[in-house]
């Protein structure tokens, strides 16, 4: 019912709105309940949550506005819906790791003919790589994984495969993440009134 990626200075979380509602204020990831509990929607929520200043400030940046804002600047819908715009790029843009599944043969198939001149060693280490970050661990688990095993591993070589497997291979989108990019981009509130009616 919830994903949620955290850190110290930033989280992004994707929930069932409705299911939370129901769920005591312990539980809940929006301790702010409201009336709507109880009406036939399914909604997910999506939110970005700045904790620290610091991260606060580089996001602005990196979006073209000043750093150290005041609250008036904050709350503004165009802000707003560019932060949400650039974490959705940023977890879920058009990305190996949510594409769907190809067969490891077909997946080798396709690496060997973005570079010809790859190794067969180092093409099928690609493929296996990336069934690894597609498991039910995902990359975290793979990560946590390799650093158990191999604790002197530079975890940024592998990182430097994963972004080559990011920028090179075919990426098919996934239809629900291209829908959920979309109302993002229409960025518009649900109107109560109209599912009451």
């Amino acid at each position: 019912e919830s994903l949620q990626f955290h850190a110290n200075s930033h989280e992004l979380i994707l929930y069932d709105k409705m299911a939370d509602m129901k769920k005591t204020p312990v539980r809940s990831i929006d301790k702010l309940k409201s009336n709507i509990a109880n009406l036939p929607l399914k909604i997910l929520r999506y939110e970005v949550r700045l904790i620290k200043k610091i991260k606060m400030n580089a996001i602005l940046e990196r979006l073209s506005y000043s750093s150290n804002p005041t609250l008036q600047d904050i709350f503004k819908s165009r802000l707003c819906k560019q932060v949400l715009l650039t974490y959705w790029e940023d977890f879920f843009g058009f990305n190996i790791i949510f594409s769907p599944q190809n067969t490891p043969l077909g997946t080798l198939r396709e690496i060997a003919t973005i570079k010809p001149c790859i190794k067969i060693k180092k093409a099928i280490y690609l493929t296996g790589l990336l069934q690894s970050i597609k498991s039910e661990n995902g990359m975290g688990g793979l990560r946590s994984l390799s650093q158990e095993l191999y604790p002197n591993n530079n975890w940024q070589k592998i990182k430097s495969d994963i972004d080559f497997l990011n920028n090179s291979l075919t990426i098919k989108p996934i239809k629900f993440l291209v829908e959920i990019k979309k109302q993002l981009k229409e960025f518009q509130p649900i109107n109560l009134t109209d599912v009451l009616l």
